[in-house]
């Protein structure tokens, strides 16, 4: 695996004769000194061919040809290079170029070269022109995407995946933050920066806000943890607990905020505002009606006036609440019908009767004559 370059092509294979002198035994020792040099290379750079996926004790091995020395064996278990890392992987593609090392007589790949600066693949032809990088050959699946890379800052540590994920370990004002995101990354620009408005899932967290980082438009600042995505779900398998000075849901719609089981009907909360005016209205008219035998003018004004009241907050439900709907208590989910028990009626066994023997010894002709014996006796 490791190997040797000569730095010169020239080599001394003989002595010169004659009488030495210093000049001619100085020449002849700098010849022979600068024939023996060579530089030496502890790794190799290997084009891979083949990616073996998820085979036990053999996933991300790679098949392929050394560019140094193509013509160089592969050494160890069943003729692959292995990951070098068992915890992790960078899978490469067919076309990539990977680093290979060797220890205890077994190669190992320790990374992808970076041949071309592209996040989504590094593939180029080289050891083997048999490659279609053009058509996306890179593999049984992969394609070929346009990911663009993201933007780092001093001290950042990045892992950037093919396909447009990643989580930046990153720092604003020198306080640490993690930003993880996915995104198709259809962005025209060659470099682009995590944004938690308009990728398309995203989990930040952070310890002093983000410098011109925006959620709901408004500044990021303070410690906080950000999720953003088209829907988010959360399951406990026992409980969920939501603890804090304050807890605000807000849904931009009516209807929205529903509590119970998804599959459950919903009927709306009270408003409390406007119970307590209900029953304000109730009660003003069950003060008036004892004054109603003395023909109070004043109670039947108010008895008038309260009436309506209640009729009108009864007919437009003004003491309901429909922004924030619960479970109907009294409703059960229904429980899936089991399928029947349907059970297949056993299939008689039907029994083929043998062919008779025939005895070989009567020919064809005597069987004819036969048939024809029989046909003139019942004529």
């Amino acid at each position: 695996m490791a190997y040797r370059k000569n730095r010169t092509s020239e080599t001394v294979t003989s002595v010169p004769g004659g009488i030495p002198s210093w000049r001619g035994v100085i020449s002849w020792i700098k010849k022979l000194v600068k024939s023996s040099q060579y530089d030496f290379y502890e790794t190799e750079a290997f084009q891979v061919s083949e990616v073996i996926l998820n085979e036990p004790s053999l996933r991300g091995a790679v098949k392929g040809t050394f560019l140094n020395n193509p013509e160089q064996s592969i050494k160890g278990e069943y003729g692959l290079i292995k990951p070098l890392t068992p915890n992790f992987i960078s899978i490469p593609l067919i076309g990539e170029h990977v680093v290979v090392v060797e220890y205890n007589k077994q190669h190992y790949w320790t990374s992808i070269i970076n041949r071309r600066g592209k996040v989504n693949e590094n593939a180029v032809i080289s050891a083997n022109e048999e490659y279609d990088l053009e058509n996306n050959t890179y593999g049984k699946t992969f394609q070929r995407k346009n990911v663009k890379q993201l933007e780092v800052g001093e001290g950042s540590i990045m892992f950037q995946g093919r396909f447009g994920q990643s989580i930046h370990f990153d720092a604003s004002n020198n306080n640490p933050s993690i930003l993880i995101r996915n995104n198709k990354d259809n962005n025209v620009r060659e470099l682009i920066s995590e944004d938690i408005d308009d990728d398309d899932s995203s989990i930040y967290l952070t310890s002093n806000g983000l410098r011109g980082k925006f959620f709901n438009g408004q500044q990021i600042t303070g410690k906080n943890i950000l999720i953003k995505s088209d829907d988010v779900y959360i399951k406990g398998r026992n409980n969920v607990y939501l603890e804090g000075d304050e807890i605000f849901i807000n849904a931009k719609k009516q209807n929205t905020i529903k509590m119970g089981d998804p599959r459950a009907i919903f009927i709306p909360t009270v408003n409390g505002e406007k119970l307590f005016e209900l029953f304000v209205s109730l009660t003003n008219v069950l003060v008036a009606l004892p004054q109603l035998p003395s023909a109070n003018p004043k109670a039947i004004a108010d008895i008038a006036r309260g009436t309506d009241e209640i009729l009108s907050q009864v007919k437009n439900q003004e003491f309901l609440n429909k922004q924030v709907m619960t479970a109907d208590p009294n409703f059960k989910i229904p429980d899936l019908p089991k399928p029947p028990d349907i059970k297949i009626p056993e299939v008689p066994e039907v029994k083929i009767p043998e062919a008779p023997n025939i005895d070989e010894k009567i020919s064809v002709n005597k069987i004819v004559i036969e048939e024809q014996l029989k046909n003139l006796k019942k004529q």
